[in-house]
C-alpha cells in the first residue's frame, strides 16, 4: 500500500506536465513513457468475472502473470468486487478494452474490462496465450500503466507486441512499478547489468 501511494505521487509529477521528455543514451533517442493520469490507490486489485471454463482458465493466467512476477502488485478474483471483466462478441476491432468507471482525482476505484471474443477467436493461434496476454495488458492499466510506452524495450503494454509470446509483464513494465520513473527504467533497460528483474 505504501509503495503504491508513493507511486501515485510520483506519477502525478509526470502527468501534470502533460508532455513526454526525450532522453539520449549512447546516441539513441529514448522517449519518456507516460503513465495514465489515474490508477488504483492500492497495490492489490480484485476483479469479478463469471465465464466458461476455457475463458476463466485463460483470464486466470492473465492474473497469474502479474501475481507471479516481481511487480509490487496483485490481481485477485472476487465475486464481491465492483470491478468487472466480460468476454463477449463485440463488433469493434480491439481485442480488449479497459474502461475507468469511477475516478476521484487520480484514484481509480471502479473499472470494467471487456475482452472481444470475436477478434480473439479470429486472430489467435493459441487461445490461452492470446487471452493471457490481452487480460494481463488490461490489468496493467489499473496500475497506472499506459498503452504503447515510448521505449525500445519489450513491453506487455505495447499494442504491437506478439500476444502469442509476450504474455507476462516484462522487465520494463515491472521497473515502471518498482521505480516509478520511466527515465530511470529506460536507462536501466539499456544497461541490464544495473538491475535484475525477473519477468
Amino acid at each position: 500500500m505504501r509503495k503504491l501511494l508513493s507511486l501515485e505521487k510520483s506519477i502525478k509529477i509526470f502527468v501534470s506536465t502533460g508532455i513526454a521528455l526525450a532522453l539520449y543514451v549512447g546516441g539513441t533517442e529514448i522517449s519518456e513513457a507516460r503513465y495514465l493520469n489515474y490508477g488504483s490507490p492500492n497495490s492489490t486489485i480484485a476483479v469479478d468475472y463469471s465465464l466458461n471454463t476455457t475463458w476463466t482458465t485463460a483470464v486466470n493466467s492473465g492474473r497469474s502473470a502479474w501475481n507471479n512476477s516481481t511487480a509490487p502488485v496483485k490481481v485477485n478474483k472476487s465475486s464481491s468486487s465492483n470491478n468487472k471483466l466480460y468476454a463477449a462478441n463485440y463488433s469493434d476491432s480491439w481485442y480488449g478494452v479497459f474502461t475507468p468507471q469511477t475516478v476521484s482525482g487520480s484514484r481509480l476505484t471502479k473499472f470494467q474490462i471487456r475482452l472481444n471474443a470475436r477478434t480473439i477467436n479470429r486472430d489467435s493461434t493459441n487461445f490461452q496465450h492470446f487471452v493471457q496476454s490481452t487480460s494481463a495488458h488490461e490489468f496493467g492499466h489499473a496500475f497506472w500503466l499506459a498503452d504503447n510506452p515510448n521505449t525500445n524495450s519489450v513491453s506487455l503494454m505495447k499494442h504491437n507486441r506478439s500476444r502469442q509470446s509476450i504474455r507476462l509483464p516484462q522487465g520494463y513494465d515491472i521497473c515502471l512499478l518498482q521505480y516509478r520513473s520511466a527515465d530511470l527504467c529506460n536507462r536501466k533497460m539499456q544497461s541490464p547489468a544495473l538491475i535484475l528483474i525477473r519477468a
